[in-house]
Order: structure tokens, then C-alpha cells, then sequence
């Protein structure tokens, strides 16, 4: 996924995708649980459903 946002980032520059997500390593590291958060415990201005 990682990938596929910085190829079309540089094929559309003015329309740029940024993205925050773990890496591979970080993920072998830490385990997937690590990156979730409680939605009912955070900022509620922080939290977006679709």
C-alpha cells in the first residue's frame, strides 16, 4: 500500500497522498496490537467512521 501512495504521489503531485502507517520491522517488533488504539477512550475530534 506503502508503495502504490508514493508512485501515484509522484505521478500527481498536486494531488499528493501522505500516509502514517508501520512498517514490516515495526510490526515483527511490536506485534499488530500495539498500533490499535480504544476509539471510545480518545479525543472524539481524533476519531473518524466512515
Amino acid at each position: 500500500i506503502q508503495e502504490i501512495v508514493v508512485q501515484w504521489s509522484k505521478k500527481n503531485p498536486e494531488r499528493g497522498l501522505t500516509i502514517s502507517a508501520p512498517r514490516y520491522k515495526e510490526i515483527v517488533d511490536n506485534g499488530l496490537g500495539y498500533f490499535f488504539k480504544d476509539p471510545s477512550k480518545a479525543d472524539k475530534s481524533d476519531v473518524y467512521l466512515q
